[in-house]
This record gives C-alpha cells, structure tokens and sequence, in this order.
C-alpha cells in the first residue's frame, strides 16, 4: 500500500482501490484542490474502485460543492474507467443512498471506512 499525504488530505492506494481521508479543518476550496489532485492519482493509477471518507469533515457540505463534485470528481472518475465511488459519511449515509438518483450501483454511501472498502472489494 502507497501514500500521499498534505495537511488536508491524505490519499491511500489498496490493491485497484484509492481512497482520500478529508480532514476535519478544510474549507471547500482547499477541498476542491485536494479532490482534483485525488482524481487526477486514481485516473494515472488505473483505479477501478475509489474510497472517500469524509468521517472527519465536521461541516456542512453546500448545494453548490455538492454539484461541482459531480462534475469534476464523480463523472471523471467513471469516464476514467472507475468502477464504483464509495464514500463515507457518517452521519447521513443512509439518508444519502435513499436520495441518490444517478450511479446507484456504482455510487454508494457508507457509515464506517470498513463497509465501504468491503464493497469496493466484493
């Protein structure tokens, strides 16, 4: 297992999956700078499954944010040929998969860092 670590993100390679751990004290720009990163080392990694655990971001994600991960993490990652996006978040995972309208079998939400890595492994 390979690591890429900065003071907001930290980017872990298992087997074809990659995952990012967001940190508790990031602001959505230095998010959007850290998710780009993260999508540009799954697309030269060949990743089939990406992992994003977002259990420690302890903020409010906004409409706005929500629709520009769509655009610039979510569509190219499946472009890319990544198979399935698991992300963690704790609080509302299952509110999250109730209102998922797009990519439910290839975008899942997930409690626990564990539940979604054993998806992406099945």
């Amino acid at each position: 297992m390979s690591q890429a670590q900065n003071s907001h993100h930290t980017i872990n390679e298992h087997g074809k999956a990659l995952r990012i751990k967001i940190s508790s004290s990031i602001g959505e720009e230095h998010l959007k700078t850290s998710f780009l990163s993260f999508v540009s080392s799954a697309i030269q990694k060949e990743a089939k499954g990406v992992l994003i655990d977002n259990h420690e971001l302890n903020h409010h994600i906004s409409p706005h944010f929500q629709a520009w991960a769509q655009q610039n993490l979510e569509l190219p990652l499946f472009h890319a040929g990544v198979d399935k996006i698991a992300i963690v978040h704790p609080n509302d995972a299952n509110f999250f998969n109730l209102i998922a309208k797009n990519d439910t079998k290839r975008r899942r939400y997930f409690s626990t860092a564990e539940e979604a890595q054993a998806w992406l492994d099945a």
